[in-house]
């Protein structure tokens, strides 16, 4: 009876370590979200989208993080921590060349036409969203292993 005492109070000091360590595995696997998003742009704006990426620098411009900070090198997380809001998560994944709205969204031209927008961005998100909730099962399943394991 002693041994399941005790056996028990380390599950639950386990149990506690896991609340306390929640939100950073929580922001951690939302920039990995992010990041996911981001390769998903980049891949779609690379095939099928000739006329999208000329030189490759709006391909390699889609981040994740704080799209108000200024982001120069070619990886997908800039960096920054996720918003919170009460137990609401947020990061942005984000394009920040300056035409990256025009190739998104489309434009009109000075005849007045208007050329489609790629929507590149927008792919990327529902493509990531499709398989996200076995992308995030997966990943919390093994970081709730790794920490009762761990203690």
């Amino acid at each position: 009876m002693g041994s399941n005492v005790k056996q028990l109070i380390k599950y639950r000091q386990k149990l506690l370590n896991l609340q306390r360590e929640a939100p950073k595995v929580t922001q951690k696997l939302l920039i990995e979200e992010g990041e996911h998003a981001a390769r998903q742009a980049k891949v779609i704006a690379s095939s099928g989208n000739p006329d999208a990426v000329d030189t490759g620098r709006y391909r390699n411009h889609f981040h994740t993080g704080n799209h108000t900070r200024a982001h120069a090198n070619n990886k997908e997380y800039d960096g920054s921590k996720p918003r919170t809001s009460g137990m609401t998560y947020q990061i942005d994944v984000y394009n920040n060349v300056p035409y990256a709205r025009v190739i998104e969204y489309g434009r009109r031209t000075k005849s007045g036409s208007f050329v489609k927008g790629r929507y590149i961005l927008r792919r990327a998100m529902k493509q990531a969203e499709a398989s996200r909730q076995s992308r995030l099962q997966r990943k919390f399943s093994s970081r709730l292993k790794q920490v009762l394991e761990r203690g």
